[in-house]
């Protein structure tokens, strides 16, 4: 005997997406919530400094979803990109541009989370010509930093 169930949204009243997979099997379509809540920023720096790319909410926490770095070529630079809270400063890239320009394109499906009130930011060494945008969420509550640097 088979029984045919039916999965209803409380909420709407409407059934819950089934999909048919290449091998025949039925299962539950679900959607990634990333989308929706993704923005992304974007900053060039031309002359050697800092720049915030963003900030979290105040007691929040920026979740990295994606980035894009690129550079020119200039002797003697260099290019730091961080989470900083302004009292702790934690590197996630640093990279030099002595010998070839810097490209990078990468996604964190894993998630790459800073901790309450750290901001996004990168430093440039030289005049070297960067850009860095980013993919991002912010979390409304964030972690302290010393519960988030026992958990990496």
């Amino acid at each position: 005997m088979t029984l045919k169930a039916i999965l209803v949204d409380s909420a709407t009243g409407k059934a819950v997406e089934i999909i048919k997979d290449i091998f025949g099997h039925l299962h539950l379509a679900v959607a990634d919530w990333y989308p929706t809540k993704t923005r992304f920023k974007s900053v060039t720096r031309a002359a050697a400094g800092t720049s915030t790319i963003t900030e979290p909410v105040k007691n929040g926490a920026i979740l990295l979803t994606d980035i894009i770095v690129s550079t020119d070529r200039v002797a003697n630079s260099r290019l730091t990109i961080f989470f900083d809270d302004g009292v702790r400063t934690i590197p996630i890239f640093d990279g030099y541009a002595n010998d070839a320009p810097i490209n990078i394109a990468s996604n964190f499906r894993g998630g790459w989370t800073g901790w309450k009130d750290a901001a996004f930011k990168m430093t440039t060494v030289a005049a070297i010509t960067a850009t860095v945008a980013v993919g991002y969420i912010k979390i409304p509550t964030g972690i302290e930093y010393e519960e988030w640097d026992a958990l990496r």
